[in-house]
């Protein structure tokens, strides 16, 4: 991503993981500069390793989606912006730092994972 090493550190890309419970998989949401990616995991042995995974980049929040997907135009499509829209947020200046705020801010929980 253009600009990243200006990123805070931990806090670079953002992606989103849900369990569908009717066919019983994760379900990701991993957009980047490239493209999306969207895909359904169902083994919980690349489950567990997405996690970790996701885990060793940088904290993984816990958080429920209340408000309505929002639809406005972005000049810039970075993860953090596309995030946004998924879960509902409305920030004028998106950084992955400042979306993991506003996220702890509505209730949101840190994963911590022992070893």
């Amino acid at each position: 991503m253009p600009g990243q090493k200006f990123l805070k550190r931990g806090f670079r890309h953002v992606r989103a993981f849900a369990f569908d419970p009717v066919p019983a998989v994760w379900v990701i949401f991993d957009p980047g500069w490239d493209g999306i990616v969207i895909r359904a995991v169902s083994d919980p042995v690349k489950v567990k390793q997405m996690f970790i995974n996701a885990y060793m980049q940088g904290p993984v929040l816990y958080c429920k989606v209340e408000g309505a997907a929002i639809w406005k135009p972005r000049f810039v499509m970075a993860c953090t912006s596309q995030i946004c829209h998924l879960l509902g947020v409305d920030l004028l200046v998106h950084t992955p730092f400042r979306l993991f705020r506003a996220l702890k801010e509505r209730g949101a929980t840190e994963l911590i994972f022992e070893d």
